[in-house]
Parts: C-alpha cells; sequence; structure tokens
C-alpha cells in the first residue's frame, strides 16, 4: 500500500470509529451515561448497569484472522491482568472486514476457545506488548468470559445508520441528519479525541446531545466532503444556500479571500462579471470582496485588476472606499448608480461594479460600513468566524477547497 493510501484508510478508520462511537453513545438510554474518547479503548462507557471498553477496527480490505485483531485483544488482554486495573463487565471488539473468505464460518470475528488466544498472544505484535509480563492459564479463561465480539457493517451503511438515529432522536429531516447533525458528531468525537487529559475527553450522553442541539446550523465542510466526496458536497452547498435564500439578487455577498496568488485577479473579475456588469438585472445586489494578505500584494492585486479591466475591455470599477489615502466608509457602503437599458430592467452603465477592500480595513470601520442584507462567504478559512461575531446579524457561509470554477458557478449563478 502506498502512503497515500495508507494514510486514506487511516483517515477512513478513524472517521469510522468516531461514527460507531456516536451511534453508541445514542443508544443508550441513560442521558448520565458517561463516555470517554480515547480512554482506556477507543470508547470506555461507565453506567450504572455496566462498564464496557471498546476497541473498533475497520479493514475494507483484509480478510479476518487472528493475527489481524492480534494486537487489540493483547492490548486489552494486558490491561485485564493489571492487577493495579479495575476490570471492566466487558472487552469489546467491534470490527468490519471487507474481504470475505469462501469458507462462511471463517468471517465471524470471535476467539472461541483458550488455544484460539494462546496462539494470538504468540503472534508479534502481541508479543511484544505483553513483553516481560506473567498471567496463569485460569487469566485466560477468566478474560474470555468478559471479551464480546460484534460485527460491524460497511462506512456506508454505518453513516445511513447514524442518519437514520439522529433523526429519530432529534426529530429532525433527513437533510439535517445527513448535512448538519452527523458531521458535527464526528467533528465533536474528533476534538475531544485530542484533548490531553481523560477528564476533558469525558462527556455524558446529554452533553453531546446538548453540543448537537447547540450545533445545529453549523456546517463542518471537511467532514462532508470526506462523507460524502466533493460532487455532493458542491449539491449540499447548492441546497444549503436555496434553503437560505442565499443568492445575488436577494443578498449582497461579501466574500472573503487569502494568500493572493496569480489567479486571484482573474477569479475576481470572472466573479464581477456575474453581478453588477452591463446586462445584469437591475436587482443584482453588488459584490464585495474583502482580502485578508498583506498591504503590498493588496496594492499590486488592484494594479493588475485594472490592468485587465482595460486591455480586456471589461469595464469594471471597483470600489474601494479610497483606502490608500483616507478610507470614506460613506462611500464605500453607497449602492452603485445605474444606468439602465431602455427596457428599465437591465443595467447598461454603473458607477462602480463591485467593492474591494483589505481585511485590516475592514475590520477597523466595519461598525461604519453599512451593507444591504449581508451574506459573508468565507472562503478556504480567509478568516476566522469570530471574528464576524457580535457584529452582525446575518447568514455567514464557509465554503473549502472546491475549484475556481466551480466557486464562480456556484456564486454566480
Amino acid at each position: 500500500m502506498t502512503q497515500s493510501r495508507s494514510a486514506e484508510a487511516g483517515i477512513l478508520g478513524f472517521t469510522y470509529q468516531f461514527i460507531q462511537s456516536t451511534i453508541k453513545i445514542l443508544s443508550l438510554e441513560d442521558s448520565q451515561t458517561t463516555f470517554t474518547i480515547e480512554g482506556i479503548e477507543d470508547l470506555d462507557v461507565a453506567s450504572a448497569e455496566e462498564n464496557l471498553l471498546i476497541q473498533y477496527k475497520y479493514h475494507d480490505a483484509k480478510k479476518f484472522t487472528l493475527s489481524t485483531i492480534d494486537k487489540p485483544i493483547a492490548l486489552m488482554f494486558k490491561h485485564f491482568i493489571d492487577p493495579n486495573s479495575q476490570n471492566p463487565s466487558n472487552y469489546v471488539l467491534f470490527s468490519y472486514f471487507g474481504q470475505k473468505h469462501t469458507d462462511s464460518n471463517k468471517n465471524i470475528v470471535t476467539i472461541d476457545t483458550q488455544q484460539d488466544l494462546q496462539t494470538l498472544l504468540n503472534y508479534a505484535n502481541a508479543k511484544k506488548i505483553l513483553a516481560g509480563l506473567n498471567w496463569s492459564s485460569s487469566d485466560e479463561l477468566a478474560f474470555l468470559k468478559i471479551l464480546k465480539f460484534e460485527e460491524a457493517v460497511d462506512f456506508d451503511e454505518s453513516i445511513n445508520q447514524l442518519t437514520r438515529l439522529l433523526k429519530s432522536t432529534f426529530n429532525i429531516s433527513e437533510y439535517e441528519s445527513q448535512n448538519l447533525f452527523l458531521a458535527n458528531s464526528i467533528y465533536y468525537i474528533n476534538q475531544l479525541a485530542i484533548k490531553k487529559t481523560q477528564q476533558e475527553r469525558t462527556i455524558t450522553k446529554q452533553q453531546f446531545i446538548d453540543y448537537l442541539n447547540s450545533q445545529s446550523q453549523t456546517l463542518q465542510h471537511s467532514i462532508i466532503q470526506r462523507l460524502y466526496g466533493k460532487k455532493a458536497y458542491i449539491s449540499f452547498l447548492k441546497k444549503y444556500m436555496q434553503a437560505k435564500n442565499i443568492k445575488k439578487f436577494t443578498s449582497s455577498y461579501i466574500i472573503y479571500l487569502k494568500d493572493i496568488n496569480d489567479h486571484t485577479s482573474r477569479f475576481i473579475i470572472d466573479l464581477a462579471n456575474k453581478f453588477v456588469a452591463n446586462n445584469a438585472k437591475k436587482d443584482t445586489l453588488p459584490l464585495t470582496i474583502i482580502i485578508n494578505d498583506h498591504s503590498e500584494k493588496i496594492i499590486n492585486l488592484k494594479r493588475n485588476l485594472l490592468s485587465i479591466n482595460s486591455t480586456e475591455n471589461h469595464d469594471l470599477l471597483f470600489n474601494d472606499g479610497y483606502e490608500m489615502y483616507h478610507f470614506c466608509s460613506t462611500i464605500f457602503s453607497n449602492s452603485p448608480l445605474l444606468h439602465l437599458q431602455p427596457n428599465g430592467q437591465k443595467t447598461q452603465m454603473a458607477s462602480y461594479n463591485y467593492r474591494l477592500l483589505s481585511f485590516e480595513t475592514y475590520q477597523s470601520h466595519k461598525s461604519d460600513i453599512q451593507i444591504d442584507r449581508p451574506t459573508h462567504i468565507i472562503i478556504n478559512n480567509a478568516i476566522n468566524v469570530v471574528d464576524l461575531q457580535n457584529t452582525i446579524q446575518s447568514n455567514v457561509l464557509k465554503i473549502s477547497n472546491i475549484e475556481d470554477i466551480e466557486l464562480l458557478n456556484l456564486l454566480g449563478a
């Protein structure tokens, strides 16, 4: 397996673990049951009735053999024979193997006998984990009594299971379950998993539910792309914008960009041509572009835009509120004056076509800048959402990792 495929499989495995952890959390009835993410095992469950230590394994390209589970079983057994450890009600190995044996009996992930356990504990990974430790035959038998196996479904079906569970738990639509709650549940489990202390990684079911309710309108773009792919992600963005009535006739797009490169000028020109430009409908609202980059690069960007506009005869003028001299928020905020075509429905000429400003200037004057019906669109994490909080009451949309042409089609529609 190449390094890229190995990394991809690792990401898939962690995502699968987080999906199954969420299913387990939401499936238990007691809202005060506690869960530790990346505790002794992948998921530690503590309730009044039982304590479970659960390990998740996802091997889409492997067949089950004892050697494929020697490491997780050895780690569980090491914990079991440690005199300082408190043993759980059950150790649980939750596993999926995508490649099937012709003998169906070999597809069942289990250790039936003490001999099977002894064979497994003699594999290289297990011997390394248990090096220097002593145990008895009775330890092996006692361990087998509380070792349980659960057979899992494949990745896609696990998504379907969680979608249905979220839908019923929160009484939400399938769309909300798939695109909002599911991605946020995976995001939250992932954030807990990287906390430093076990206490920080421990929550109750009720806390988990409260978090998901609080984030019901938050989009986790990278996770949506990971789960469904880029094509589905773009389709999701279109549906989300439709649901929020985000379109250029009803919203003033304020688009945040960073890391200016050779393509930025062309992207801005092409996008501006889809808004207040010649032959545009008169009710199209002007585009505003905020650039988060060094001032020298922004000056060069403006020069490039003027050069392209001149050489290609675009007749596109930007309004920067004279920020290079003395910024005027009133001039920047004013809507463009339109000269309409004889039919009175389309623009023939405008006093300016789009606004362009540095993020530094915008931050300094945003309380004075008045833009009608704004929708803030953050491209590739150009700014932190927190920079917009407490100052606006409007839509905020983040878009990540899609090509310029796809972005033009999405925003310019």
